[in-house]
């Protein structure tokens, strides 16, 4: 089994195209040691080569839901070693907030605010159901525990929306958006508040000018 584990170790330091059946072969003997499953997983997901990080994403999210411990500890090793830290700062990891909120908890007041600086980016934005506004309780727990640090809630904001695609008028989708983000004026929340103060000022700037361009254009009746 070592030899199966050093091979492994070898692949994801060089891969190729054998993301796929890589992925595979790793969730099926995880449960023989799950540290070092996780670990490997953590560096598919950070990997330079895209076939081969999208497949991590989806092992990762496997062994989340099977190793939650080990998988937070995986890749917030990464999180806070300067070599890989600026990889969470300009990349989307849905992992982090797929874990348990005790899990993610535990972790983030363990490492305290470099590791709330480095998930930030990734939490989950508040949103709208159909019992009415609601805060993820993991963004709400940031916000909260870590309220005073600026560079926490600079990359909050920054990751609301960022690789969001937009489809037909981006002006009429950030007027939406601006909407949306009224009913959060009054969060308990202060970050919160203050979040949806900043995109109610952007969209509608923002919808203003694009529903100009738009309408020159001909893009708009």
């Amino acid at each position: 089994m070592e030899d199966l584990w050093i091979l492994l170790d070898s692949v994801v330091s060089n891969p190729g195209r054998e993301g796929f059946w890589f992925a595979v072969v790793l969730s099926k003997v995880a449960e023989s040691n799950p540290n070092r499953a996780c670990d490997i997983a953590a560096s598919m997901v950070l990997s330079d080569s895209f076939q081969f990080s999208r497949s991590g994403d989806e092992v990762f999210g496997t062994l989340a839901g099977r190793y939650p411990e080990q998988v937070m500890e995986a890749i917030g090793v990464r999180m806070m070693d300067e070599k890989t830290r600026n990889q969470f700062f300009y990349r989307k990891f849905p992992v982090l907030t797929a874990l348990p909120i005790e899990v993610t908890k535990s972790w983030l007041l363990r490492v305290g605010v470099k590791g709330a600086q480095a998930i930030a980016r990734h939490l989950q934005a508040p949103f709208v159901d159909n019992n009415g506004p609601q805060v993820p309780p993991l963004t709400a727990f940031v916000l909260t525990e870590f309220e005073d640090d600026q560079r926490t809630f600079a990359e909050f904001v920054a990751g609301v929306h960022s690789y969001q695609a937009y489809v037909g008028s981006y002006a009429d989708a950030r007027e939406r958006e601006g909407s949306l983000a009224k009913v959060f004026l009054t969060s308990p929340v202060k970050r919160i508040r203050e979040w949806a103060a900043q995109e109610v000022r952007r969209a509608e700037e923002e919808a203003r000018i694009h529903s100009i361009q738009e309408e020159e254009l001909g893009f708009r009746g």
